[in-house]
């Protein structure tokens, strides 16, 4: 009996095996039911301790209901056995952006975005960690430090801390203030808790659910309706309310601090900020450069470039969860839309974001069967790539256009793109797929012993990294390309594997096709066999 099934009975009923846990788990969470979702979680991983997905999957539960430590410690649990493991690195960053770890977020979201360049969520946090960061530490250009220091007096260090706070407070220092604790290195008292925040600054960062921290603390305060005995204590129910919004409100408070939303709201209003504009050939922060004679300054530049940036992420989640949940037309339409609307844009980075574009496009047409279309626009961000030396988009372009020409039946083209590949691929469960997907091109042209290397290159790269599907695809391979050889000890051998592996996933249908052509072996043998005998 494996580690995946029921073994026993105790005095409340049937053990459930870890797989009808697990699924349980996934279906609630997408109910939104997290707490039951947890619940399921937890049974499952004491039938398998440690399974890694299953962790993830926890912590996202975690995550939704607020409690950003205990999806912080699924998540590490998780990498503890695998560092490579994307889903942990993704979630692991997650959980440090919802703690307000805004820097060791941004760490993670690049170690993923490293090892899965393909991945759009890793490139996403990196740039809402990077805005969380800003907002948290203010403009660098407006902050003078030094200037506040020499306007006070030495003699008197009361005004001299109540200066530096002032200037944090407005953005201008990062000595103290909200989300300076914990990047102001050196600085004296950095590591302080910042003061509670005021019923006004609560509300202006709640806004609408302030009204609902009212309510709840009404509620608490009659104490013959939160004591009621009842099933469900109230009182801890109305606890917890607050507990989820205290925690909201400190998250708010270091990823956009007051003095940030109220920049936003003055460069919101007409005609812009005072002074935010210059006049000939001055220049402004950096953000607001315009070609010919003149520049914009922090206020109307800074708004205009944050602005597109938004609308850039908001566009590339579109395009990308249309494609997710299997609406590939809306994808398109909404690719169109956004490239046309790119083009009118004046953004940094735009080489970048027009190749994921091309490629999100390229991978729509795969999906619709257009591979004309889909090869076009893959080479597009193939062409994009070289001519900006991006590495990772490089790599994601050549594993594209290997499928396309997979899927068109030029294999060996496929097999010169996916070479081409190897080289920039650190992450091993990729390389387990481009040796897969190479060897079975070579099995498809008749390449019988390329065919055993690679997917013996495939098996030994599963077992490194642990990756049992990949490691059933190469056993496959390898068990096809010695079948075809009338290698049947080998073939036998490899597909024996196969199927220890398909009933360790719980992939009954895998399984059923090994066993399959494991009889057909056996079948076939014995033919030959009694053609001898005759």
């Amino acid at each position: 009996m494996n580690q995946f099934e029921a073994g026993s009975q105790s005095d409340e009923g049937p053990i459930s095996s870890f797989v009808t846990y697990a699924a349980e788990g996934d279906i609630l969470a997408k109910q939104g039911e997290y707490k039951k979702a947890i619940d399921s979680y937890t049974r499952a991983l004491e039938l398998k301790h440690g399974e890694k997905n299953c962790l993830v999957a926890r912590s996202k539960c975690f995550l939704h209901l607020g409690d950003a430590d205990a999806a912080l410690k699924d998540s590490d649990a998780a990498l503890s056995q695998d560092k490579q493991f994307s889903k942990g690195l993704y979630q692991k960053a997650e959980a440090l952006y919802a703690k307000g770890d805004f820097e060791y977020a941004l760490v993670f979201y690049h170690r993923g975005n490293k090892l899965r360049p393909e991945l759009d969520e890793f490139r996403l946090g990196i740039q809402k960690s990077c805005e969380a960061i800003d907002n948290s530490i203010g403009n660098a250009n407006t902050c003078n430090l030094a200037q506040t220091w020499r306007a006070t007096s030495a003699k008197d260090p009361d005004a001299k801390e109540a200066k530096v706070k002032k200037g944090a407070e407005g953005g201008r220092g990062v000595l103290t203030g909200a989300g300076a604790g914990q990047r102001g290195a050196g600085a004296k008292g950095a590591t302080k808790k910042a003061p509670p925040a005021s019923d006004k600054t609560i509300k202006q960062l709640l806004g609408e659910l302030y009204a609902d921290k009212e309510y709840l603390e009404k509620l608490m305060d009659d104490q013959d309706f939160v004591q009621d005995g009842g099933d469900q204590n109230i009182g801890d129910l109305v606890s917890s309310g607050l507990q989820y919004l205290e925690t909201r409100t400190t998250f708010w408070r270091q990823q956009k601090p007051l003095y940030a939303r109220r920049a936003e709201q003055k460069k919101n209003r007409p005609g812009g900020t005072k002074g935010a504009t210059q006049r000939g050939g001055g220049a402004g922060d950096g953000h607001g450069t315009q070609k010919g004679g003149g520049a914009g300054g922090a206020g109307a530049g800074g708004k205009k470039a944050k602005d597109q940036t938004q609308e850039v992420l908001q566009s590339l989640r579109k395009i990308n969860a249309a494609l997710d949940e299997g609406e590939p037309d809306l994808s398109l339409r909404y690719a169109k839309q956004f490239l046309r609307r790119l083009n009118e844009m004046d953004i940094e980075d735009k080489p970048r974001i027009l190749g994921n574009v091309y490629s999100s496009m390229g991978s729509t047409y795969f999906e619709l069967d257009n591979l004309e279309m889909a090869l076009s626009h893959h080479e597009k961000d193939l062409k994009l790539a070289k001519e900006n030396k991006f590495e990772d988009a490089h790599s994601r372009a050549l594993g594209n256009i290997g499928r396309v020409h997979a899927r068109r039946g030029a294999f060996g083209k496929a097999v010169a793109c996916w070479t081409e590949k190897l080289p920039m691929t650190e992450a091993l469960v990729e390389k387990a797929w481009l040796y897969h997907d190479i060897g079975r091109c070579h099995f498809s042209t008749g390449a019988l012993a390329q065919a055993v290397e690679f997917g013996n290159s495939c098996i030994g790269t599963a077992k490194e990294c642990n990756d049992p599907h990949w490691h059933l695809n190469g056993c496959v391979l390898v068990g096809e390309a010695y079948a075809k050889q009338e290698d049947d000890d080998k073939a036998l051998a490899a597909f024996e594997t196969a199927v220890k592996l398909a009933s360790e996933l719980k992939d009954d249908a895998a399984g059923l096709a090994v066993t399959k052509r494991m009889d057909d072996i056996h079948s076939r043998r014995a033919q030959r066999e009694a053609g001898e005998a005759e």
